[in-house]
């Protein structure tokens, strides 16, 4: 398995990293396909490795793991790698790839708690009931939606769609580009913008937004 100098050599377990792909936006899985290729062909900077937290002070316990931001070389992504060895040759193999944290609020596995549960053989996580797990365009404004517990319905979402970051997504051509992103369970639109899933959830489900019930 040869690498460059200065990086040292991976592998990828195939369940793993597929998994990883459905469950990350577009924009995660782009980066997670470059990251492999590069580190398949040149192997991963040394420099760019991290140790991870052996001990789990922050609910992931990773001995014997190394981690790597992406894009490199700080990126939102993570890449966790244990560290093998082998014929008296060390390698890191693949243990999972996500964003490294998401807001305190959400239920969505960070990439360290994805490599934790794997490490130690723990089940997958149940995505809370309000996950988004399909979602297309009906018409300008509005989305068909479909959740986790199998609730689904039409809903308008321009109204909720306020301030300057939405400024595209209003439009026509904007509201088009929508996609799933499903590591945190919600609509998404280019530039990281994004609506809440449990509010989405509790409109189709009781038809009013939480705050008018």
């Amino acid at each position: 398995m040869p690498s460059k100098p200065g990086h040292a050599p991976a592998v990828f377990d195939e369940e793993f990293f597929s998994e990883d792909l459905q469950r990350t936006s577009e924009s995660g899985a782009e980066v997670a396909l470059a990251a492999r290729r590069d580190f398949e062909r040149d192997g991963i900077p040394t420099d760019a490795l991290r140790l991870c937290d052996p001990d789990g002070v922050q609910g992931a316990a990773l001995p014997h793991c190394l981690k790597v931001y992406l894009p490199l070389p700080a990126g939102r992504f993570g890449m966790v790698f244990q560290l093998e060895v082998i014929d008296n040759r060390s390698r890191l193999r693949y243990l999972a790839f996500g964003a490294r944290h998401h807001p305190p609020d959400s239920n969505a596995e960070t990439v360290y708690q994805i490599a934790h549960r794997r490490l130690h053989g723990e089940p997958a996580m149940s995505p809370p009931n309000y996950f988004i797990t399909a979602a297309t365009v009906v018409s300008h404004g509005v989305l068909h939606l479909t959740f986790a517990d199998g609730t689904s319905g039409e809903v308008d979402v321009l109204e909720r769609m306020h301030g300057p970051v939405f400024e595209r997504a209003r439009t026509s051509d904007g509201f088009a580009e929508v996609s799933l992103d499903s590591e945190i369970g919600t609509v998404v639109w280019p530039g990281d913008v994004d609506l809440a899933p449990d509010t989405l959830y509790e409109r189709v489900r009781t038809g009013a937004w939480p705050q008018d019930t």
